[in-house]
Formats: structure tokens, C-alpha cells, sequence
């Protein structure tokens, strides 16, 4: 079914959402039939371990919480026979766009094109569209964000019961019915799949308005190196949900309070951060450079040279208010002092002389 005069979309065939973890890295993807064929790759994102779920729990959607409540009218009016074509069109161009705000809404994609192409059918069986058929995807998405906030708080956060796993922990969530969504981590279409270890499996064609995914043969023909990797193909958007947790649980993904802004960010192994890099309210930096530079400024303080200078000022300060030392005399002595620190600090000043002259 092709909408007529459609330019802005491509409208592909079987649009299905792709989710998969590979050498340390989340891919969520969308791919659809091209020309009856080729297997065609219109959307990849590659985020780092714990990136998507950091990002999803911290983000504001109501953009496109909006864009979903919107696809009401326009159902209501396809089911009024208004403006056909149109109103297809807002829902698939907006429900593409989604994309652009998280990965995860690579569902939303889908479930649009599942609804348009099932629409020859409706039309024969005189069925209206259930207008919500998209909208009701916000619930589950708020809840699906405030059940990974606790996932990463409670299950994932090393710091707390630190005595049991983090199965254990999410077991126990479920038993004390803490999750929205509950239930076992069990999800739809996973597929094994042989994919290229490390090199783009897409190749370009010029006929094609996206990447062509490569045929396997091809891959062996160019002699790379291969990996079997499960791939799920969601049913439901909890499917995804429920995948991105299991794979969470078996790569060991660990999740640390900012020590700035106190927000959850994601750790591999042993890593020591203890800032995220997020940046900060009304800055251009990110917490981990301010933390970065709070951590060199308290070394330099804790430095004998400071510490020397620093009391050595604190002491000639007082001698203004006791009236031992003038204003004046305190100045001269202070871009003095400063100057014998610095060459101090850069080795230019032996350190027992720089204190025997504070000390005079």
C-alpha cells in the first residue's frame, strides 16, 4: 500500500526494530524489505554499555509523549474518512522523528507502519482504528522509565546491600512488587545471527535511499572476522524493556551517584569515576571536568608549598589587625611570596629556602 504523492518518508516494507549488544556497545536499529529482496538499514544508533538507560531515565520526552496524544485526531479522522492520506502521512513522518530524541522509540516507528499496512484489511473488514493505538505507548514509557531508575538505584548501585547479587536484588524487587512492570525477564523474537565482529556489515547502493545490510556471503567473500550475537526483534515495547534489563544483569553494568550532581551514570568494570558526564545546569562543562579540576585544586592546596604559603599569609594578615604590619608592607610582601611559590612550584626555588624566608 503507497500513500499517494508521498515525498517526505520512505515507506518500507516489513519495518522491523532491531536490538542487539557487541564489544561493549548497545545498537539499536531499524531495518525494512527493500524491493522484495535486499534487507535495507534505516536507522542505526550505537550507544556505549548503560548509555541508553542513563540517557532514557534523565531525558525529557514530552515532545514526543505529545506527538503520540496527537496521532488520536489524526486516527479519528482516517476513521472519518478525512483527509486520508494526510493525516497518514503526519503519522508515519512524525512517528520517524521520534527516533531522533532516544533510540528506544524505534518502537514507536514500528508500531505506526504495523498499523498502516494493516490497513488494506481494516478497510475490507469495515474496522475502525482503535485511535489510542499509539498514544497508550506513554504509559508504558513513563513506566518503563521509572522502573530502570530503580533498576539502576537499587539493583545495579554496588553501594547498596552490597552483600547480594544484582539478581537477587531484582528478584526482590519483584517479590515486593517495587516494578510497574512486573514479571520474569521474558521477551519476543531473539534470533542468533553470524554478523561481521567489528566492520560495518552495510554497504552503500546507489539505487537504495538507505544502507544495504550485506549479505552473509559476501562477509566470508571479504574474509572478516565473524560473531554469533543474540538479536531481539520486539513484539511489544516490552520486550525491549525486559531486554535491555537481561543484558544489563549478564554484562555486570554498574551504576554510581554523580558525586556533583548526583544523578546515575553508568560504570564498566573496575572504574574508579565518580563523576558522569552529563553537563551542568547553566555550564559548558561537565561534571566530570568539575570534578576533575575540584580534584587538582585540592591536591595543589594539600601541596607542602601551598600549605606553607597559605600559613605563612594567613599569619602576616593577622599582623594588619593587630597593627604590627601595615597594609602597604602586607601587598609588597604578598606579590613577593607569590612569586618565590610559583618558582617554587616549578622547581626553580629549593623548598627549605622558600619556607626558611616565609618564616623571617
Amino acid at each position: 500500500m503507497v500513500l499517494s504523492g508521498k515525498k517526505n518518508i520512505y515507506i518500507g516494507k516489513n519495518v522491523r526494530a532491531r536490538i542487539f549488544f557487541k564489544n561493549q556497545n548497545e545498537n539499536f536499529e531499524i531495518h525494512s524489505d527493500y524491493k522484495g529482496e535486499n534487507k535495507l538499514l534505516e536507522f542505526h544508533k550505537k550507544m556505549s554499555y548503560g548509555e541508553s538507560v542513563e540517557t532514557f531515565v534523565y531525558g525529557n520526552f514530552e515532545i514526543v509523549y505529545n506527538i503520540l496524544k496527537e496521532t488520536e485526531i489524526y486516527f479519528e479522522n482516517i476513521n472519518n474518512n478525512k483527509n486520508y492520506d494526510l493525516n497518514w502521512e503526519y503519522i508515519l513522518e512524525s512517528c520517524t522523528k521520534t527516533i531522533s530524541w532516544h533510540p528506544y522509540f524505534i518502537f514507536v516507528k514500528q508500531a505506526a507502519f504495523e498499523l498502516f499496512y494493516y490497513e488494506e484489511e481494516r478497510l475490507q473488514k469495515k474496522e475502525p482504528i482503535d485511535i489510542r493505538a499509539l498514544s497508550k505507548l506513554i504509559i508504558i514509557y513513563q513506566n518503563i522509565r521509572k522502573d530502570l531508575f530503580q533498576f539502576i538505584s537499587f539493583c545495579l548501585n554496588p553501594k547498596k546491600e552490597p552483600e547480594f547479587s544484582d539478581i537477587y536484588k531484582f528478584i526482590s524487587l519483584i517479590d515486593e512488587n517495587k516494578l510497574l512492570l512486573s514479571g520474569e525477564l521474558a521477551y519476543g523474537d531473539v534470533i542468533k545471527e553470524i554478523q561481521a565482529l567489528t566492520e560495518s556489515y552495510v554497504i552503500e547502493d546507489d539505487d537504495a535511499l538507505f544502507g544495504l545490510v550485506s549479505p552473509l556471503i559476501r562477509l566470508r567473500k571479504g574474509n572478516r572476522p565473524m560473531c554469533v550475537i543474540e538479536v531481539l526483534y520486539p513484539n511489544t515495547l516490552i520486550d525491549l524493556h525486559k531486554f535491555i534489563m537481561a543484558n544489563y544483569l549478564r554484562e555486570n553494568i554498574k551504576f554510581k551517584a554523580c558525586k556533583n550532581c548526583n544523578s546515575y551514570f553508568a560504570v564498566l568494570g573496575n572504574s574508579k569515576a565518580e563523576y558522569c558526564n552529563r553537563l551542568m545546569a547553566g555550564s559548558e562543562k561537565t561534571c566530570r571536568q568539575a570534578g576533575s579540576m575540584r580534584i587538582y585544586q585540592n591536591k595543589k592546596l594539600e601541596d607542602p608549598i601551598n600549605q606553607a604559603y597559605t600559613r605563612a599569609y594567613k599569619t602576616r594578615n593577622a599582623r594588619i589587625r593587630y597593627g604590627s604590619m601595615t597594609r602597604e608592607e602586607f601587598e609588597k610582601w604578598s606579590v613577593e611570596a607569590r612569586d618565590r611559590r610559583d618558582r617554587c612550584l616549578a622547581g626553580l626555588l629549593d623548598f627549605r629556602e622558600f619556607e626558611k624566608w616565609l618564616s623571617e
